[in-house]
């Protein structure tokens, strides 16, 4: 059973806190069962967001395919780019093809500006 300041606390925090603090705050209940209350609330978590790299393109790359709800795993099959951005943060080297090919597939297009 829920407690209505439970469930109170529960609406709030949800959607930013990590795993591990929901749990602590909620000791009474389990994941499964803070997870399912947040379903039957409506309450959703905030989206994924990917960390940053440092390499600008690939940054924008990983981050429209964050808000197009792509997963890095969907977005190297669909680049035929084997592991390339799921483990691009680890620091590999970019790779020219597979960023153009990434550029078309999300719906962007690259422009060369000059001064």
């Amino acid at each position: 059973m829920w407690t209505a300041n439970e469930v109170s606390k529960l609406r709030r925090r949800y959607r930013d806190a990590t795993r591990e603090e929901l749990i602590s705050e909620f000791p009474r209940h389990t994941w499964k069962s803070i997870r399912c209350k947040a379903v039957k609330l409506g309450v959703r978590r905030r989206s994924w967001q990917p960390k940053k790299t440092g390499k600008p393109l690939l940054d924008e790359i990983r981050n429209r395919a964050a808000d197009l709800h792509i997963t890095l795993t969907d977005l190297d099959r669909i680049c035929f780019a084997g592991r390339y951005f799921r483990e691009s943060s680890r620091g590999t080297n970019p790779s020219r093809n597979l960023l153009l090919r990434a550029v078309a597939a999300l719906g962007g297009r690259v422009e060369i500006v000059w001064r």
